[in-house]
């Protein structure tokens, strides 16, 4: 017994002595939801779940110019009807400032959700959502929304200080394109047939076009909306993000595969005409990957972030970690970062640069209950890290 003790009290002396001494760690419990924060150097790292009673889900995430964070997503603990519009804004170590919700519709079995999230010159907030846009003051208050004539999913600040958003068009079956004023007028529409995908990712080109990618395709415009060139996959392929690299060739990450096992993560490179470059697969055996937003590193690599399969279990039910993966400007994978359990369905959805040369992580778990979903924050250091003992004990916060 007293051998056991002893052996306990090295454990935790051990684990003591990883943190730094200049370290300065905090927690927080609210609704048996978790903050860790450790400050070190000029990079501040902690982890932030948030959300209600019910399932809560966010999809987009912003530094904010005061040093804090805005995410919009969808809300059900906090909807008037069945699921609406959420917007979160937080302080530099993800503490909640203020939580708004918009609904639509008021219907109790709708689902509606921010996808995308912009802060304006004058410091309010712009969103998209599935049917339109919404415009707030700093503060969250509605200042005005507008019905968009199709499905947005992505949006782009434009040099013109105008928004392009993209998203699908389900009359005509093919991707569509709108350019709005900074009041969200229309000053163009395109419409991309037979292109059938979604616009999940748009970004404005060093030539003042965009680019677009989605599903199994990549298409490039024009500053006026005019299709250049596109490449289309085989289906099973999912385009779900891109972003210009420093030397003015394309980046695309996705993943290939079916929706439930044995994805196949990928990164794509191709040149400003659309010529392939190279492709790099992230095969797991029995596993997989999904890899859904990245960002470019000042290094010229880039960070990643989806989920990782974790193994089958339960016969057949699969489980899910966070995934954040540093690579190199070729795709070569320098880090690999999982965060939670493996118990539960966590997952990464948006990654955005900090002001310190951290990253900003947007995931969502629901270790809390199969119906109770909650927004994840992960702020991470340059590789994409956090302590090492703050991903150990968020193994069994349950």
């Amino acid at each position: 017994m007293k051998k056991g003790i002893i052996c306990i009290f090295i454990s935790v002396v051990l684990i003591a002595t990883i943190i730094p001494v200049t370290s300065h760690i905090t927690k927080n419990t609210l609704r048996d939801k978790t903050e860790e924060i450790q400050s070190s150097g000029t990079t501040t790292t902690w982890m932030k779940i948030i959300g209600g009673d019910d399932s809560d889900s966010g999809f987009s995430v912003q530094q904010t110019s005061d040093g804090g964070y805005i995410f919009t997503g969808d809300t059900h603990s906090y909807a008037v009807g069945g699921d609406d519009v959420w917007l979160v804004k937080t302080d530099t170590i993800g503490n909640e400032v203020w939580n708004k919700t918009f609904s639509i519709s008021n219907n109790s079995k709708d689902i509606e959700r921010g996808t995308d999230i912009l802060q304006t010159s004058d410091n309010g907030y712009i969103i998209i959502t599935d049917i339109g846009l919404i415009r707030t003051d700093e503060n969250g208050n509605e200042l005005w929304r507008k019905n968009l004539t199709n499905d947005g999913s992505s949006m782009c600040l434009t040099d013109d200080e105008c928004y392009v958003i993209a998203g699908y068009n389900f009359t005509g079956n093919c991707l569509w394109i709108v350019k709005v004023d900074t009041d969200g007028n229309e000053v163009w529409e395109k419409n991309y047939g037979p292109i059938r995908f979604d616009g999940c990712s748009i970004k404005q080109t060093t030539d003042h076009g965009f680019i677009t990618v989605g599903w199994n395709c990549i298409v490039k415009t024009d500053e006026n909306g005019e299709k250049e060139w596109n490449i289309t996959f085989a289906v099973g392929t999912w385009c779900m993000d891109v972003v210009q690299s420093n030397d003015g060739n394309y980046t695309v990450i996705g993943w290939k595969g079916a929706w439930a096992h044995n994805n196949t993560g990928w990164f794509l490179r191709i040149d400003a005409k659309g010529q392939i470059l190279s492709i790099k697969n992230y095969p797991r055996f029995f596993t997989g990957y999904v890899l859904n937003k990245c960002v470019q590193t000042p290094e010229g690599g880039y960070l990643i972030t989806g989920e990782a399969d974790s193994e089958l279990k339960n016969w057949g039910h699969l489980h899910f970690r966070l995934l954040v993966l540093k690579t190199d400007g070729k795709g070569n994978v320098l880090r690999r970062n999982t965060f939670g359990g493996g118990e539960h369905l966590e997952c990464g959805l948006d990654i955005q640069e900090t002001s310190d040369g951290g990253y900003i992580v947007l995931g969502s778990t629901n270790r809390y209950g199969p119906r109770n979903t909650d927004a994840w924050l992960i702020k991470t250091d340059s590789n994409g890290n956090v302590p090492f003992v703050y991903r150990f004990l968020s193994l069994f916060r349950n």
